[in-house]
């Protein structure tokens, strides 16, 4: 057996495998990459993938120590033939058509070969080869990249059904924002660093003031897509590091990693302010609004059960007090104070 085709059975594992901390599209087009490069000793293996206008690619060059990832911008000539023909093709100097610079990644070259690269039956990248020397590629070429494109294929096609039923997982089915379960998984992991490298954090517990009234006059559907809209909402004006999830029936939870009790009000506020300008259907602005109760850890309490205790007592506060209003709470919450989540 080729000593490469030998390389390719040795390694096709560690390209396909997606266990935790590698299930991620970046990591399976630089282990491809990596391996073209190695496969055909050239001077740099490229796995590019298109995803929604989000292309990256990696880029693996002889004698470098790491393989790099950019943001793709499509390809070139020789890859755009591959990619629409479907097909794998050589190309070799003085060859139609003439390359572009992105077939070589702006390098000289004076061959290539590329396969492409699917995302179940769908095109979804290109997977090559450069080489400085003008050598032919022959049948055991094509089918040894080939073999390696179809491998890479498949991990892709794998990783892409993985995030789909992941999300599925973790996600609210009505708002498509994170679910209880995922919020306590990621609250519990908040707690655990931030205790150990001394931080802090500020959690949100809101929901909808008179939600029952409104669904009485127009409907649990009408409910309901008010609570989408309004999940939206929140994510829209969230940071990127923040995570909004869905707590119970019309709750929702917002926790703000490295943020002290001042900048969790002043977020609270801006989240009160934004609802009450939204006309919501069937309503003008200002007859919809939120309640919100803020917790801050370590000052609110230690614990995940103990945070939750506390937003939610300052929630009920916050009702009390005449809703459309933010409310920080007193001190370390009761766990059993926890709402039942839905």
């Amino acid at each position: 057996m080729d000593q490469r085709y030998q390389l390719l059975c040795r390694e096709l594992k560690n390209l396909t495998d997606l266990e935790e901390g590698r299930r991620n599209r970046e990591g399976i087009l630089s282990r491809a990459a990596s391996l073209a490069q190695s496969l055909f000793g050239a001077r740099i293996g490229y796995a590019a993938l298109d995803a929604e206008k989000a292309g990256v690619i990696s880029l693996a060059q002889q004698g470098a120590a790491v393989v790099r990832t950019d943001a793709w911008n499509g390809p070139g000539a020789v890859g755009r033939f591959v990619m629409q023909q479907r097909e794998i093709r050589s190309w070799h100097e003085d060859e139609a058509p003439s390359p572009s610079p992105d077939d070589f990644r702006g390098q000289t070259a004076k061959a290539w070969l590329g396969a492409p690269l699917f995302r179940s039956d769908k095109i979804a990248g290109l997977l090559a080869v450069v080489l400085d020397e003008d050598r032919p590629f022959d049948d055991a070429d094509k089918d040894l990249l080939s073999l390696l494109a179809v491998h890479t294929s498949s991990a892709i096609t794998n990783l892409h059904v993985f995030q789909e039923v992941e999300s599925l997982a973790v996600t609210d089915d009505l708002t498509h924002i994170y679910n209880y379960r995922f919020m306590k998984a990621a609250l519990s992991r908040e707690v655990e660093r931030a205790s150990r490298y001394s931080q802090v954090f500020s959690i949100l517990m809101l929901d909808v003031d008179h939600l029952k009234r409104y669904n009485e006059r127009f409907g649990h559907l009408q409910g309901s897509a008010l609570l989408k809209r309004l999940a939206r909402i929140l994510s829209e004006r969230s940071r990127a590091i923040d995570l909004v999830a869905k707590y119970g029936g019309d709750e929702f939870l917002i926790i703000l990693p490295q943020t002290r009790p001042d900048g969790a009000l002043a977020m609270a506020k801006r989240l009160v302010a934004a609802v009450a300008a939204e006309p919501f259907s069937h309503c003008e602005p200002g007859e919809i609004t939120i309640s919100i109760g803020v917790a801050s850890f370590p000052q609110h309490g230690a614990t995940m059960e103990a945070l939750l205790a506390a937003s939610d007592e300052a929630l009920f506060r916050a009702k009390d007090a005449g809703r459309n209003c933010v409310l920080a709470a007193d001190g370390p919450g009761q766990p059993g104070r926890i709402p039942e989540a839905a």
